[in-house]
């Protein structure tokens, strides 16, 4: 006897967050690509996309300050609800493993 999981889904209404989402970064979305920019570049970037950053989470304990230095950079992100994100920002620049490059250079195949 097998079994099987069935995921039902629809699009975030206005106002709404995403329960569930894909990549940030991933081929057409908001953030493609994002690693190794700077919170004011990735600002540019969701501006020119009618995107904007939700909320940013800082440190160890993903502490919550209403907004961070442009010149920080993006160490994650996801999405939050249309056209909008939440990203986790760091002073310093951040360091991909040897795995997270293949999987940024691999979202980047193909790509202009």
């Amino acid at each position: 006897m097998s079994s099987a999981q069935i995921w039902l889904a629809r699009p975030a209404r206005p106002g709404e967050r995403y329960a569930s989402a894909g990549d940030v970064d991933s081929t057409g979305e908001l953030l493609h690509p994002y690693r190794g920019m700077t919170v004011d570049e990735v600002r540019a970037v969701l501006a020119g996309r009618n995107g904007s950053i939700e909320e940013f989470r800082v440190g160890e304990r993903s502490e919550r300050p209403t907004q961070v230095p442009g010149n920080w950079f993006v160490e994650s992100a996801v999405p939050w609800a249309p056209g909008r994100v939440l990203v986790w920002a760091r002073p310093d620049r951040v360091k991909l493993t040897p795995e997270q490059t293949a999987q940024a250079k691999g979202k980047m195949a193909g790509c202009p």
